[in-house]
């Protein structure tokens, strides 16, 4: 995909569809030219199952968006067949974001995704971020993840998670463009009927224990910019601003491709 046409792809997904899906169109596009380019058919990119951390594509940092994987992969779900022989011919992940989406809110759901799959890369689609850890960096980060706050702060996610879904079914008119806050479903819980009620307190509750087992987030950060810095790694940046318009610079988009077609996968 050359520059004109990675901007104007860009341009529709701003303008028709700003969010991670439009995204990750653009993405695999660029990513699958580029890998089938140098390996031919010895790799592959996969728009991962989305549905289920418990397939072949999941793992540490939950379900991915791309996957990079070898000639020997296939898929498989999880009823009655061993994940882990399949897994290993998965060589890499793609995770990606809305534009413009501030990346560093998502460094514990990357720092998983380097655990699980090693090579990483992240972006919205205007910054690039590699991640090519030393197994040392891979034992710090899984160090800190694997911690008992890290599981609590993970079951606490997942049950706020299934009390926004099972709120959103019941007042789907009302919740249909809201942020589930801590604060909106504390003044939300005064609305609610008197039986969900009892919803609203427990989405409330695991807020609370979230906030209590905090992971060390800054410890995470440190590595992972260690990693860019000081090992194979590296963050580019493909965009600038001109008249309130983004504009693709040639030369960074450039570089990228360069960069993207080193990587050894």
């Amino acid at each position: 995909m050359d520059y004109n046409n990675y901007q104007r792809i860009l341009r529709n997904v701003i303008k028709c569809a700003p969010l991670e899906c439009g995204v990750q169109t653009l993405v695999f596009m660029l990513l699958d030219e580029v890998i089938y380019d140098r390996y031919g058919e010895d790799l592959r990119v996969l728009v991962a199952d989305l549905r289920d951390n418990n397939s072949v594509f999941g793992g540490i940092g939950g379900v991915l968006d791309i996957c990079i994987v070898n000639k020997y992969f296939e898929y498989v779900d999880k009823k009655g067949t061993e994940l882990s022989d399949h897994k290993r011919n998965r060589c890499g992940c793609v995770e990606i974001k809305m534009i413009n989406e501030d990346l560093d809110k998502h460094i514990e759901q990357v720092a998983g995704h380097i655990v699980e799959y090693g090579k990483v890369l992240y972006t919205d689609g205007l910054i690039w971020k590699y991640y090519c850890p030393t197994q040392e960096q891979i034992k710090q980060i899984n160090k800190i993840l694997s911690s008992d706050k890290t599981k609590k702060s993970e079951e606490a996610r997942e049950t706020l998670e299934k009390c926004k879904v099972v709120l959103r079914e019941l007042y789907s008119e009302k919740l249909k463009q809201v942020n589930l806050t801590k604060n909106y479903i504390e003044n939300f819980k005064n609305e609610v009927e008197k039986e969900h009620i009892e919803i609203c307190e427990k989405a409330l509750e695991a807020f609370q224990k979230r906030s209590e087992n905090q992971i060390n987030v800054n410890g995470l950060k440190k590595i992972l910019q260690e990693i860019i810095d000081k090992q194979n790694g590296w963050e580019i940046i493909i965009s600038e601003e001109k008249e309130s318009e983004i504009v693709i610079i040639q030369s960074q988009y450039n570089l990228l491709k360069n960069e993207l077609r080193k990587i050894e996968w």
